[in-house]
């Protein structure tokens, strides 16, 4: 009985353990050449998204035609500029959709440095599928480098899983 119970809780512990790099703390990077993107997909009848990150030290999540910016404010040169911003309305429009098809739109500001900033995008929900998206959830974004874990991994050794 007694060998039972501490299997069980040296189990449990390793468990335990093997979850601390999910809860550790971490540290986000800013955009770096290694970061170069240039992306676009097709989201509505004549509007594509695009999601670029340049070595000239441009980042900007954002529609077009005509352009509207995610939160309002991309990196150009790496300073931060403005550039008329993307709403509910402009995002229906671009997907040739009611607003009232769209929910839990979010977009992210640009606010930090090119150095810094670890994410610019947005997100939202359809009801219903449109001509060119499911219904569900989307997110169009770019990222810094992925996060480092400050933590170290622990993992059990293969005798004891």
């Amino acid at each position: 009985m007694k060998r039972d119970i501490f299997s069980r809780a040296r189990a449990a512990l390793v468990a335990g353990l093997s979850a601390v790099p999910l809860m550790a703390p971490t540290i986000g990077h800013g955009f770096t050449d290694a970061d170069y993107v240039n992306d676009s997909e097709l989201i509505g009848p004549s509007c594509t998204v695009r999601m670029t990150v340049s070595a000239s030290q441009f980042a900007a999540v954002y529609i077009e035609w005509p352009q509207y910016v995610a939160g309002g404010m991309y990196y150009l040169s790496g300073n931060l500029t403005s550039w008329p911003t993307m709403t509910v309305s402009n995002l229906a429009t671009c997907l040739g959709t009611s607003e009232s098809n769209i929910s839990n739109y979010t977009a992210h500001v640009a606010d930090a440095t090119f150095a810094t900033e670890t994410y610019l995008g947005f997100s939202f929900s359809l009801a219903t599928p449109t001509t060119h998206l499911t219904a569900g959830h989307h997110e169009f974004s770019v990222n810094g480098h992925a996060m480092d874990v400050e933590a170290p991994v622990l993992t059990a050794p293969s005798a004891q899983t």
